[in-house]
């Protein structure tokens, strides 16, 4: 009989996701596997996991830092001696072995390029002849059967409004899906820039939305930003350019940081941090004199609200965070929540820029 802590208090057998029941009634895990579970969220599937492989080795892995110590704490609340948890938003640096399964749930708030990026990932640290077992929602798991093919054979179970996707990895060569990416330039106030991006997660929408941004920054010379949710590094770059201000980028996706890097290098921005990190949480205290967030639509508004909250924690006093963000989202009520005060700085089209002085 399991027990385990959530923010919220001790879960009920009820409350498990139907995805992990799937994921664990599904999955066959020997008793001397080495096993990798990747966002296992309160650790739900690596606690039970970890019970199975009495003689291998389970890893759990969370890219959130209060969800990474809500595992260990569900670790050894149940005393799964052979299991260990690590925070990670890249397990292709993190990992240092490799392993026999790799278990993954995706969180229901993370964007599909995200969710890709972490398959492609369990593949470089997948042994030969391992597999990957993936659970979600039947609609979304849809979405990643083409993907995942291209790595291997993917065998489907589906239980009620639930699916998981078995990859298998035989021996013969895994074809190595390259991550696709595009190339865009764009100008603002006389400065052009040119980008290397993601293939999917570049649009109109997102360009419209860094354009707003980047020309309602107030700042001089040195001063040091934070570029939340950077994505490409497009704000942060032209924050640089035009401001001269030192950018420090922060996207949950390992391969976006990557692009950010090159994208730097290319537009000869000299100095900048590019960091896969799960927001701003692990950053330092009042370390930045303006934060911009692009939230686009496929943010959980719940993240949303402690991404904010986070932003006034890394902002210097009479620091200024910058939310782009629909009009229909209405963040303003947010930022307000947690700051106290907050204005509509610009609106145009669907979109507005709402800003707030800590």
């Amino acid at each position: 009989m399991y027990s385990f802590r959530s923010a919220r208090g001790v879960e009920e057998p009820r409350n498990i996701l139907p995805e992990e029941v799937l994921l664990l009634k599904g999955s066959d895990i020997d008793k001397t596997d080495a096993v990798l579970s990747i966002d296992s969220r309160i650790g739900v599937p690596g606690c039970v996991l970890g019970d199975q492989v009495s003689a291998g080795r389970i890893t759990i892995t969370e890219s959130n830092a209060r969800a990474s110590l809500l595992c260990e704490l569900n670790r050894r609340g149940n005393d799964v001696s052979s299991a260990e948890v690590m925070l990670s938003s890249d397990i292709r640096k993190d990992c240092i072995r490799k392993f026999d399964k790799v278990a993954y749930v995706p969180k229901r708030s993370d964007p599909d390029h995200l969710v890709k990026q972490k398959l492609h990932d369990a593949t470089q640290v997948l042994r030969e002849d391992g597999k990957i077992y993936f659970s979600t929602k039947k609609k979304r798991a849809e979405e990643f059967i083409e993907f995942l093919e291209d790595f291997g054979e993917v065998n489907q179970k589906i239980n009620g409004d639930e699916k998981l996707l078995e990859l298998e990895n035989p021996e013969k060569k895994r074809r190595n899906r390259q991550i696709q990416d595009k190339r865009i330039e764009h100008s603002i106030k006389g400065e052009k820039c040119r980008f290397k991006t993601l293939e999917g997660t570049f649009s109109a929408e997102r360009l419209n939305m860094i354009e707003m941004a980047a020309r309602e920054l107030d700042l001089s010379s040195g001063e040091k930003l934070l570029d939340l949710e950077a994505g490409f590094g497009a704000v942060g770059i032209f924050a640089s350019k035009l401001y001269d201000a030192d950018p420090v980028f922060v996207d949950r996706n390992a391969h976006m940081r990557d692009f950010t890097r090159e994208n730097c290098e290319s537009n000869d921005v000299e100095d900048f941090k590019a960091l896969c990190e799960d927001g701003a949480e692990n950053l330092d205290l009042a370390e930045f004199d303006a934060v911009v967030y692009c939230v686009d639509g496929s943010r959980d508004f719940k993240v949303v609200e402690e991404d904010i909250h986070d932003c006034r924690r890394v902002l210097k006093e009479s620091g200024k965070l910058y939310v782009v963000h629909r009009k229909e989202f209405n963040l303003e009520k947010v930022v307000r929540k947690v700051f106290g005060d907050a204005r509509a700085q610009r609106r145009e089209g669907h979109f507005q820029v709402t800003c707030v002085e800590k």
